[in-house]
């Protein structure tokens, strides 16, 4: 695996474009304010603070452009969300807290468009035009802005930054439309999504759009790319959820669960003018009292539906006319906790690339596949602390000793060691009388074939489990010295998935009809005080993006056989440093 040099970013603000050829990065070079007493209001300064958004090619890391922010100046304290069009043409940067969004194109240096959502400091919402020299857009010809001063309405200011109150949000997320010429804007306590035109400035908006608490949509194996991963947002923004919302795969539909009367209703916009139409379907969901989310099949052919958790275990599948193809309610199989029984509903979904299988990971700890012809379990895979599968599933275990038989050496000074079953793996304490308890399947995903699932049980967070569904069985386990905090498979290569752990390392592991178990590599970032906190993949794969708090760097995996031929110009990389 080969490296780059680090480069700086803040708050996790980095990311691919979706059509892979740049790297967009927020940096924030200089803080705008002070704070003289955490009892104080926040002072900005005079000359206020500075961000910085770097884009830069992905082939070669050189930089394209820098976009400079000047905060405070700009009504923004900070930014805590970037994002991409699907189109790769434009690039938006948020505050959640002012409700300010800013938009540039990468190609036209002239192009800056100004939103301001509404919020409990701000008057009446506005969209100043783009500073576009061109007259249009870039990318949408006949589109008209004119940069007239007289008739040309200014973003609208925000008083008093110094008595904002602490935590109080007004955007709840944002991101690109389909067709990459509209902005959408959920707003936090307003009950509502807007759509923010560029190329008309006009604004349209969908009442009652149906919030969720956390997302378990945990796929990013299947399409579309250019809607799943295009954006980024802090820690402290991505833990507030989301609303009940998807796009079908070839970008003409949107899906989108609304809450009127009590009741949930799913609307189906068409993407090409869902702002200013009324839904081209809608229909009632009467079998869920409260749906949690919606996820569009591959092939665009379904819509899966889900309860809240803490309602019931029930998935629904729906066309995107209403007709209703099934409905799947596990039942309490009184799986006992160290408290008391635990059975809650769903808690991660994903579905198989091929739109034959639906996957769903529950709080009891277990995995059902659902399949499409009855869209009942056809298998249950469970997440058990002792492991006994036999001799085709080989548990790895992250050692610190050097010697003993059967281990395989790694990179970075890291073994594994082949433990022997019956083997335990370490759990955590379930306690069922405290929120937010640390239980159940968490997060899983297919690889890009469609033949390994993946999946992390949250009670057991130092293990990866990779099963195979032919087998009906886990074939490799691997067991973490640290807990594994974020998992993905390699979308060009189907047998590779790489994970990090909040070390200085990057793992991945690959499967080799060779070796039994497969081939795992733990190999160290070449960067003083980096820490892999996150990662993510290129999406046509080849190269990985590492991310620090405060560092980035990409990565190249290659094999001993193809080292030449995966990534072609990393020598070109290092030597334009």
């Amino acid at each position: 695996m080969e490296f780059t040099p680090p480069y700086k970013h803040s708050q996790f603000l980095t990311l691919f474009s979706p059509n892979a050829k740049y790297v967009a990065s927020y940096h924030l070079a200089q803080e705008g304010f002070t704070r003289l007493h955490p009892s104080n209001s926040i002072q900005p300064h005079e000359d206020g603070g500075q961000g910085l958004i770097i884009l830069r090619f992905a082939a070669t890391m050189d930089i394209l452009r820098v976009i400079e922010i000047r905060l405070f100046r700009d009504v923004l304290p900070t930014i805590t969300e970037i994002g991409w069009s699907p189109d790769s043409t434009l690039l938006l940067a948020a505050c959640a807290t002012t409700g300010m969004i800013l938009v540039w194109s990468v190609e036209a240096e002239s192009f800056k468009a100004v939103i301001q959502v509404p919020g409990i400091l701000t008057g009446p919402s506005s969209l100043a035009p783009p500073s576009s020299s061109s007259g249009s857009t870039p990318g949408s010809p006949g589109a008209r802005h004119t940069n007239n001063n007289n008739n040309t309405p200014k973003p609208t200011t925000i008083p008093g930054l110094g008595v904002h109150g602490p935590g109080a949000t007004i955007l709840r997320g944002v991101r690109f439309s389909a067709d990459s010429r509209h902005v959408l804007v959920w707003e936090e306590h307003l009950l509502r999504m807007s759509v923010w035109s560029l190329e008309s400035r006009k604004v349209g908006s969908i009442q009652h759009p149906k919030a969720t608490a956390q997302s378990a949509v945990t796929s990013y194996s299947v399409p579309p790319f250019s809607t799943l991963g295009t954006t980024a947002t802090t820690v402290s923004s991505s833990s507030h959820g989301g609303y009940a919302f998807s796009v079908r795969a070839d970008l003409q539909y949107v899906a989108m669960v609304e809450r009127r009367d009590c009741k949930d209703y799913v609307a189906i916009h068409a993407t090409e003018h869902f702002w200013t139409r009324p839904a081209i379907h809608t229909f009632a969901v009467p079998e869920l009292m409260d749906v949690e989310g919606v996820l569009w099949s591959p092939d665009g052919r379904y819509l899966a539906l889900w309860e809240n958790p803490k309602m019931d275990y029930k998935v629904v599948v729906y066309s995107m006319e209403g007709r209703c193809h099934g409905v799947y309610q596990a039942q309490d199989t009184g799986n006992v906790g160290v408290t008391g029984p635990v059975f809650m509903g769903v808690k991660s979904v994903c579905w198989h690339p091929g739109s034959k299988l639906f996957v769903v990971g529950g709080y009891d700890q277990k995995i059902r596949v659902l399949n499409y012809m009855t869209w009942t379990s056809i298998l249950e895979l469970e997440h058990t602390s002792s492991i006994n599968y036999g001799a085709k599933t080989v548990l790895w275990r992250e050692s610190d000793t050097t010697a003993a038989s059967g281990n395989m050496p790694i990179q970075g000074g890291v073994e594994y060691v082949k433990v022997e079953q019956p083997a335990q793996v370490p759990t955590v304490r379930i306690d069922t009388h405290k929120p937010n308890t640390k239980i159940g399947v968490s997060w899983c995903d297919f690889n890009s074939d469609g033949t390994l699932l993946a999946s992390r049980n949250e009670n057991m967070p130092n293990v990866l489990w990779i099963w195979s569904l032919a087998e009906q069985k886990p074939v490799t386990i691997i067991q973490q010295q640290a807990a594994i905090r974020v998992c993905r498979w390699d979308p060009s290569t189907p047998a590779r998935i790489v994970w990090c752990c909040g070390t200085d390392r990057v793992y991945s592991w690959r499967a080799d009809p060779n070796i039994l178990g497969g081939d795992i590599e733990a190999v160290p970032v070449p960067a003083e005080n980096f820490e892999v906190n996150s990662l993510r993949w290129c999406p046509e794969g080849g190269s990985l993006l590492l991310l620090d708090k405060d560092l980035f760097c990409l990565a190249y995996p290659f094999d001993e056989n193809d080292q030449y031929t995966v990534h072609e110009n990393t020598d070109s990389i290092f030597a334009s440093r």
